[in-house]
């Protein structure tokens, strides 16, 4: 039989084995309770009904067991074949057609398994097969077989596998609109994560906008603890920026927002967060363990910006005035920047480009 391309999750071939050895203990249940009631000689129905199939069937399994952990390659002709190997054990131990009947049926009910249909019509295949092969070799069986019997088995035999060949299809149905609806609310999560990133998102300077600042602000507020450095706020306006439109154009005034704008991506740290708070002002949320490392970093931001050239606009010189507000308990997120806005009123009220800490 030529083996199915897919393999098998470890999970349901354990399953599957385990459930072969289920066989072996319900068959030795069942024939050791029969023992008690069978008219024939004990020792004689014991050895013919339970010790020599219970061997066999445990040796059928132990063998599955083992060629499954090493030949993975041939998984489905293993535990179709040790389902054909039991079914025809039990039955030349016991041919009654009712056990006949349900026997048969294990190697379908193992291929299910797969979730093929060629996985299940190879298992049909080797069951009749198998049945064929049993009625020419042993003729105990032939002779307890009528014609009519023997139709009766194959015709239940047949329509079993086109039951369970309606019900792969069915599955194979709801399994493609299952991944068709899952595509979709992928594609959905996408568009609605796009969506949520874009309201928080400022489409000039390619930061994070006013929204998104308070929504940020509020976590670190919440995550914050009581030690006074846990972060900052930094408030940066960028002064005189009204005549620089007037002067050189709306077009030179967009220029400089993306300028400043790349500036303080460049210089922002793992943790720290730039937004554009509106017009030509931004916000920085960030973390400096001490007074000195927090003084550092605002004043790099202060120079660098104020060493950009324009080629768009020879001679223009942008500065700005920076308010910083560290974070103190108590403050909630509005009281955290009205902190740093008033910082920064007073550095622009004491002659811009420079910064100013609230105390």
């Amino acid at each position: 039989m030529r083996d199915d391309p897919i393999v098998l999750p470890d999970k349901w071939v354990r399953i599957i084995l385990y459930s072969f050895w289920l066989c072996a203990v319900f068959y030795a249940a069942a024939s050791g309770l029969a023992l008690l009631f069978t008219d024939e000689a004990k020792s004689e129905f014991f050895a013919r009904i339970i010790a020599g199939p219970l061997a066999g069937i445990i040796g059928v399994v132990a063998i599955a067991e083992l060629l499954c952990r090493y030949k993975r390659e041939w998984l489905t002709s293993i535990l179709i074949g040790a389902s054909n190997g039991l079914a025809a054990i039990m039955i030349v131990a016991n041919h009654e057609v009712e056990l006949m009947v349900a026997v048969l049926l294990l190697p379908l009910l193992v291929s299910v398994f797969f979730l093929r249909q060629k996985v299940l019509l190879a298992a049909s295949a080797t069951g009749v097969g198998t049945y064929a092969a049993l009625m020419a070799a042993y003729p105990p069986l032939q002779a307890e077989q009528s014609p009519a019997e023997a139709i009766a088995l194959l015709f239940i035999f047949g329509a079993g596998t086109a039951i369970l060949a309606g019900l792969l299809q069915r599955g194979a149905e709801l399994a493609r609109r299952w991944h068709i609806a899952s595509t979709l609310n992928q594609a959905l999560t996408q568009e609605k994560e796009q969506i949520e990133r874009m309201l928080r998102m400022d489409g000039l300077s390619g930061l994070f906008n006013h929204r998104a600042f308070y929504e940020e602000a509020e976590k670190r507020l919440t995550a914050a603890g009581e030690a006074p450095g846990e972060f900052q706020l930094a408030v940066l306006d960028i002064d005189n920026f009204k005549s620089i439109n007037d002067r050189y154009g709306h077009k030179v005034g967009d220029i400089v927002i993306k300028a400043v704008a790349d500036t303080l991506r460049g210089l922002l740290g793992p943790e720290d967060m730039a937004f554009r708070y509106g017009g030509e002002e931004f916000t920085l949320l960030y973390g400096r363990p001490t007074p000195e490392a927090d003084a550092a970093f605002v004043e790099s931001i202060r120079q660098a910006i104020e060493e950009l050239t324009f080629e768009e606009a020879p001679g223009l010189r942008v500065t700005v005035s920076i308010g910083v507000q560290a974070y103190a308990q108590g403050l909630n997120k509005h009281g955290l920047f009205e902190g740093g806005d008033r910082a920064l009123y007073e550095a622009k009220r004491t002659g811009k480009n420079r910064i100013v800490r609230f105390s």
